[in-house]
C-alpha cells in the first residue's frame, strides 16, 4: 500500500503530464477526497483559480490514485461524481482508451 505522500507524488507526476498535454498550467483545488481504496484530486486551469470568483468552468474530470498500485484512474465530467465513485466501487467502470494511466511508463491504457 501506499502512503499519502507517495500518491501525492504520483497525482504531481500526472498533473504535469496533463500540463504538457494540454499546453496549459494546472493547478489542485479543494484538496482532495481520501478513500479506502486511494485518494481522489480535484484539478484546473491556473488561470480559472487565479479568476478568483470561485467558479471552475472547464470540464475537466477529478482523477483517483489508487493506493494499492498507484495506478490513476481517470473520471469524466458527464455524470455526478458519486456515480462515478459508485460504478468504480462496484467494478462497473466502463474502459476507455484514457482511464487508466500508469505513471511508471507515462502511458494510458484501457485496463
Amino acid at each position: 500500500m501506499l502512503t499519502d505522500e507517495q500518491i501525492q507524488q504520483i497525482a504531481n507526476k500526472y498533473l504535469s503530464f496533463l500540463e504538457n498535454e494540454m499546453k496549459t498550467e494546472l493547478m489542485f483545488f479543494d484538496g482532495f477526497d481520501k478513500k479506502p481504496y486511494g485518494n481522489i484530486f480535484y484539478y484546473t486551469s491556473k488561470k480559472e483559480l487565479e479568476r478568483g470568483d470561485g467558479i471552475v468552468y472547464s470540464s475537466t474530470g477529478p482523477f483517483l490514485v489508487e493506493k494499492a498500485t498507484g495506478r490513476i484512474v481517470t473520471f469524466g465530467s458527464t455524470y455526478p461524481l458519486e456515480e462515478y465513485f459508485k460504478i468504480y466501487e462496484d467494478g462497473t467502470l466502463e474502459p476507455t482508451l484514457s482511464r487508466y494511466w500508469y505513471p511508471e511508463t507515462e502511458t494510458y491504457s484501457h485496463k
